[in-house]
């Protein structure tokens, strides 16, 4: 599936989730995305909603793909943004947009 990064974050039914560190987010993260840093997340999926996508994001891509699988065996719709915070932040930047596959 080829996406957008800016229709992604704007899209309500859409929740993304940063896992990168609180340090990391503060100084720079995307515009509506929560703040689940990785060491945090296993204590915090009780209380992920069934009914919306949820898409992950971390530094590289790694971690957001491992998690997305583990939540999608247990009935969850999630996505692990690949490529990483800082590559696709790099690209808005430029041109406004950053397409991925996911």
């Amino acid at each position: 599936m080829k996406i957008d990064i800016n229709e992604l974050i704007q899209n309500p039914q859409n929740i993304i989730i940063d896992l990168r560190d609180s340090q990391l987010f503060k100084q720079q993260h995307f515009k509506n995305t929560i703040n689940i840093p990785l060491d945090d997340f296993d204590s915090q999926i009780p209380f992920l909603p069934f009914h919306k996508q949820i898409y992950l994001i971390c530094e590289t891509g790694k971690n957001a793909k491992m998690l997305a699988s583990k939540l999608q065996k247990i009935g969850y719709q999630c996505y692990g943004i690949p490529y990483g915070f800082s590559l696709i932040f790099q690209n808005t930047k430029k041109d406004g947009n950053a397409h991925l596959n996911v």
